[in-house]
């Protein structure tokens, strides 16, 4: 047994360093190596942030209404831990099917179908059934076994609401939701879970971020306040758009100073 899981990582790593390689190939996707710079007044991609904000083992919660970006950061999240950091990641979706999922990514040129097949970003995409405590308990450990399997570096959960639906009730969430968190803190699993703002579990995330947009005579406008992270005294917004090639910060990703905590 150990052999074989032995050899399953083994084929892993060489299919992430075939997709890296790949993506130095088509143009459509950041060169290896191309790992955008950090510093202590801003950043260049959208994983420098999380990176800065969020240390392994911990999790982001990412806050949005329909239309704010919540799936573009969730694949944009492991997408770059992909081509920067050679990462191995999970993408749950709990209210899109995998075909609009892969569909999506290749706007803005992410292969995730690719990826699905050679396990560098597998996706578990999962339609709510009638709510239990044993159906959401099943879909937290469908979960887990994934990044286990696949010894995942990352996972993006899109939609916790839509998980809490799996639940009888709000407090088998709550405990259904502490024991993935811990599950994933053991795999030493850097985490983003995406939720609308009615969410009520804020409190026991390690970071949390919140995506607005603003519609003026301007055009739309869109901020990422940080609320909360865990272990840095980072705080304020930061100003992005939504591009054809996913989320991109204005003026280096520089926290607005009137607004910093």
């Amino acid at each position: 047994m150990r052999r074989r899981e032995g050899e399953g990582k083994v084929r892993r790593l060489g299919r992430r360093l075939i997709d890296r390689l790949n993506s130095e190939e088509k143009g459509s996707e950041p060169r290896l190596g191309d790992r955008v710079s950090r510093n202590r007044e801003g950043f260049s991609s959208l994983n420098n942030l999380i990176e800065e904000l969020v240390q392994p083992g911990n999790c982001a919660l990412v806050i949005g209404e329909t239309g704010s970006g919540k799936t573009v950061f969730s694949l944009q999240f492991l997408c770059e831990g992909l081509f920067e950091c050679g990462s191995i990641g999970t993408l749950v979706s709990f209210h899109n099917d995998k075909r609009d999922l892969i569909k999506y990514a290749r706007e803005f040129g992410w292969h995730l179908k690719r990826f699905d097949r050679n396990e560098t970003i597998k996706i578990l995409a999962k339609r709510p059934s009638k709510p239990s405590s044993d159906n959401g308990m099943d879909a937290v450990k469908e979960v887990i076994k994934m990044v286990e399997d696949i010894e995942a570096d990352r996972i993006a959960l899109d939609g916790l609401q839509t998980l809490s639906r799996f639940f009888r009730n709000e407090r088998g969430f709550e405990e259904g939701l502490k024991f993935l968190k811990r599950e994933l803190r053991k795999q030493k699993c850097l985490s983003i879970m995406t939720s609308n703002p009615k969410f009520g579990f804020q409190e026991i995330m390690d970071s949390v971020l919140i995506l607005h947009q603003i519609n003026s005579r301007f055009g739309r406008i869109r901020e990422i306040e940080i609320k909360k992270a865990w272990g840095t005294d980072k705080g304020g917004t930061i100003s992005f758009e939504i591009t054809n090639e996913g989320v991109r910060f204005e003026d280096k990703g520089q926290y607005s100073p009137e607004r910093e905590n």
